[in-house]
């Protein structure tokens, strides 16, 4: 985003939470409705991180896509795809439907949340593909 004043950015978000934390304590019974959405917030901004951060992957470089492929051998996407949901789910860490539709989202997911997902990743064997 070229031309955009980050500082500017950052002072309008402060403002911004600023506004909702006063919302928050003047009206206590939307916190709930406000945590979901700022979950909600938090998990798209994480996504597009992701999404964005994703470079040339080498998979013979990658520590994490190597901890899966001595354990599983070569994978074909749609196996990887499985492996990569198991791992979401046990490690409880979302994952968007976007990042399991391209191999190389996953191996940078994968890569972000090696150090939750290599106790799951040890604990797992070829049949959990």
């Amino acid at each position: 985003m070229e031309g955009v004043d980050h500082e500017v950015e950052l002072a309008n978000l402060q403002k911004l939470m600023e506004n909702l934390r006063i919302q928050i304590e003047e009206r206590p019974e939307i916190q709930p409705e406000v945590n979901m959405y700022l979950s909600n917030l938090l998990h798209s901004l994480q996504d597009n991180v992701t999404m964005s951060s994703v470079e040339q992957i080498n998979a013979e470089e990658s520590e994490s896509i190597q901890l899966i492929l001595n354990k599983f051998g070569n994978l074909r996407q749609s196996e990887l795809v499985n492996i990569t949901k198991k791992l979401s789910d046990q490690a409880q860490i979302r994952i968007s439907r976007d990042i399991l539709r391209n191999k190389e989202l996953m191996i940078k997911w994968i890569e972000l949340n090696i150090s939750q997902l290599a106790p799951f990743i040890a604990a797992m064997n070829a049949d959990s593909q």
